[in-house]
């Protein structure tokens, strides 16, 4: 659920492949969460000691809890946006707009979850290196179709990298599908927005009926899948894929997990940006179901919120239940590309942490070009080889055969051919 597109005004220090999903930070795990918000203890930093002095802090990045907060209290998203709200209300001057009111859910979305231009360089690598192994009429693929596409930015990225290139999103949503015509390739778009084309449907209806050509790619990414409580949804969706790909076509789903992620307590994590923070909620698993409730929730710089701005109900689905779905639903071949979460943070209660900003530039600046030292520019057809491991940051994707001992916390490509 990553970075971040340079192309949106307001957001150029996200720039793609920078300072998202290479930053997850690490949770706290307690017992006893409540439904409403995880827990978090307080605690302060012990890396603090080891950090340089003198680092000068953004003006207002982080407002902290109340003073009152004790060091080893439960602190929840609730309690912050209570003690936020208070401090608004002494501080804020009259007349002034709240800037939870000028910038949208949707744009602190995009600028928070979604790295479009490399996972636009993801898909081509996937695409290329299984080419060999599948029917592919093409070297290098042309069509894409996006399902649950939201603000449909990964249909625009797609476009904006090849004249050649066209794309087809799908979401249930009719208001998005409006917000994505206006905004993403209306306000923000180009050219290529032209070959971009968003459609209201379901993915587990007749295929027929999205008046959609067979593609090359199909990519149900940030966790769509897990849409899917029922298994047998989850068979239908996927050989309704199977059906919409053309020849040698692939489908891309992606997957999250972990030993941290399944704790008894859930986990709140947080990643800070020019704006806002971005705080992931995810509620402890439900044994019987493996059902899990996930809050996304913005917090800005002047302690303003959208708080449960997105709101899912996920199955985490296995990589072992994808594959073994996939190869039931039709697929001729199956697999993996898994990034280990290993540069992530706690969510601290410590407000006055004064070097925190500084060592986050850094980071942004350090983690520009990627780790397959391929930068934004260079991510264009026919300059990117076929390479095992891909991606940024924390988030470089490799290729897994055989076993693999279970991980803290991982994100996974689960690819299924034709």
């Amino acid at each position: 659920m990553g970075k971040k597109d340079k192309h949106r005004k307001g957001h150029d220090d996200h720039k793609a492949g920078g300072g998202g999903r290479d930053r997850w930070v690490k949770a706290a795990y307690l017992d006893g969460a409540s439904e409403d918000s995880s827990d978090v203890w307080k605690q302060n930093d012990s890396r603090k000691s080891g950090r340089k002095s003198g680092g000068r802090r953004r003006a207002d990045s982080r407002v902290g809890p109340s003073p009152n907060f004790q060091d080893g209290e439960r602190v929840t998203v609730s309690m912050l946006e209570q003690a936020d709200r208070k401090k608004l209300a002494r501080t804020r001057a009259p007349g002034r707009i709240p800037m939870c009111e000028t910038i949208d859910r949707h744009t602190c979305y995009m600028a928070s979850v979604q790295l479009p231009t490399a996972e636009v360089h993801n898909l081509i690598n996937i695409y290329t290196e299984l080419r060999s192994e599948s029917k592919a009429a093409r070297h290098h693929p042309t069509t894409l179709r996006e399902d649950f596409c939201g603000t449909g930015v990964l249909c625009r990225e797609w476009c904006k990298g090849n004249a050649e290139r066209e794309a087809w999103g799908v979401d249930l949503d009719p208001d998005v599908i409006q917000y994505s015509k206006t905004i993403t390739l209306g306000q923000e778009g180009g050219p290529e927005c032209e070959r971009v084309n968003l459609t209201v449907g379901n993915v587990l209806s007749d295929p027929a009926t999205l008046a959609i050509p067979k593609v090359d790619i199909i990519a149900a990414l940030n966790y769509g899948v897990d849409y899917f409580q029922k298994r047998t949804d989850l068979i239908h969706y996927l050989r309704n894929s199977r059906s919409s790909l053309a020849p040698g076509g692939t489908l891309i789903v992606d997957l999250f997990g972990g030993a941290t992620v399944c704790g008894t307590g859930g986990r709140l994590f947080e990643r800070q940006y020019k704006d806002f923070t971005y705080y992931f909620e995810q509620k402890p698993f439900d044994l019987m179901t493996n059902l899990s409730k996930v809050h996304l929730h913005f917090r800005f710089n002047d302690g303003s919120w959208h708080k449960s701005a997105f709101t899912y109900d996920f199955r985490a689905y296995s990589i072992i239940e994808m594959r073994e779905a996939m190869l039931e639903a039709g697929f001729a071949s199956t697999h993996v590309w898994l990034a280990e979460s290993t540069n992530e943070r706690e969510v601290l209660r410590c407000a006055d942490d004064e070097d925190q900003d500084e060592d986050d530039e850094e980071e942004n600046q350090d983690n520009e070009t990627r780790e397959d030292g391929t930068s934004d520019e260079e991510v264009e057809d026919g300059k990117s080889e076929p390479r095992r491991k891909f991606g940024a940051g924390a988030y470089g994707y490799e290729r897994v055969e055989g076993s693999l001992p279970q991980l803290q916390s991982w994100n996974a490509y689960v690819v299924g051919i034709i």
